[in-house]
């Protein structure tokens, strides 16, 4: 176990990507990895009375059958309190990751293709399920970026929060889509904004998550075709997103 400063929570850790936190029986706990592109991916946790006052524990692993995509696992989390069990949705990328350089990126495409997996735990973090796929884009089996017709693909959800209602039983997710340009400099893609929601007693499972289309919520998490949310700006107080 490896004592934390305030001062030096994650000192020396490069985590580029969205973290949260889980609360569970009082205490807080985090988790994030150092190195998201390896197999298996080593998961840093951390517990505390908050999230300011953080003791590093030891680290677990996570193994996965899917062995050329990431695993920034630590973005969004849920405690199960009835089963002791720990949900993690992962932020995905594959098709041209950093060690990847022969795939997308040597194509010269403008960036990587992204999806989101859930993993769990029940050991608070120390080893992990097989991550399965929960939400894609339309096309998104490994080089299936190739069947877009036009210059660009979907780049697929990735970048997200989670928020837990426990009032109507859901869980709400938010997070990037967009295009990407087939052959384009590095970062050169538009975004734009996706929900999803998952019933509370379905456990984030795959199959179970739907996303907001035209009204509904009844487009398939997996294999779905997209729709954006659009952001308006009111002349009488803050922008706000209309779905």
């Amino acid at each position: 176990m490896v004592k934390t400063g305030e001062a030096d929570i994650f000192h020396g850790d490069y985590i580029d990507y969205p973290l949260s936190q889980v609360r569970v029986k009082g205490t807080v706990w985090s988790f994030h990895t150092t190195a998201p592109y390896a197999n298996p991916t080593p998961v840093v946790r951390y517990r505390g009375e908050n999230f300011e006052h953080l003791t590093r524990q030891d680290s677990g692993l996570l193994r996965s059958s899917q062995r050329d995509v990431s695993c920034h696992i630590g973005c969004g989390m849920w405690f199960d309190d009835a089963t002791g069990t720990l949900y993690a949705l992962i932020h995905s990328e594959y098709d041209g990751n950093i060690l990847k350089r022969d795939k997308l990126w040597g194509q010269g495409a403008a960036w990587c293709r992204k999806k989101i997996r859930l993993a769990t735990s029940h050991d608070m973090g120390l080893t992990w399920s097989d991550p399965q796929d929960v939400l894609t884009a339309f096309h998104a089996a490994p080089g299936d970026w190739a069947r877009y017709t036009g210059p660009d693909f979907e780049m697929g959800p990735a970048d997200f929060d989670i928020y837990t209602n426990y009032i109507n039983g859901y869980f709400y997710f938010t997070s990037w889509n967009g295009f990407v340009a087939k052959k384009g400099d590095l970062n050169k893609f538009g975004t734009y904004c996706e929900v999803a929601r998952c019933a509370m007693s379905d456990r984030m499972a795959p199959g179970k998550w739907y996303k907001y289309k035209d009204g509904n919520w009844t487009e398939p998490g997996l294999g779905a075709r997209r729709r954006g949310c659009r952001r308006r700006r009111s002349t009488a107080g803050p922008s706000t997103t209309h779905f």
